[in-house]
């Protein structure tokens, strides 16, 4: 085995385990997590409609209302992955 496929194979090792190293990181397993909780969200939920439902952003009272609104008249599924999704950027939020 020459020099350089040594070096390789070695450095091959080193970045993936360099990249796994991260992808387990902390940060990395609550991104994977909210990956994760935001894609049954989507299947539920049409962003599209909710766009164009949306009330003018310079209006809060509009917008709390709307969101409430929104929560509050969804399948269990919708809002128990909003709840997921908001305790994980709470918690990565935290952290940071």
């Amino acid at each position: 085995m020459s020099y350089n496929e040594l070096n390789t194979r070695i450095m091959k090792r080193v970045y993936t385990i360099h990249a796994l190293r991260r992808l387990a990181s902390p940060f990395g397993l609550r991104f994977w997590l909210f990956l994760i909780s935001v894609s049954p969200v989507f299947a539920f939920v049409s962003i599209r409609q909710v766009m164009a439902n949306l009330p003018p952003i310079t209006d809060s009272g509009a917008l709390y209302s709307f969101g409430e609104s929104a929560l509050l008249n969804t399948e269990l599924a919708v809002q128990v992955g909003v709840l997921v999704i908001g305790l994980i950027l709470v918690f990565t939020l935290r952290d940071l």
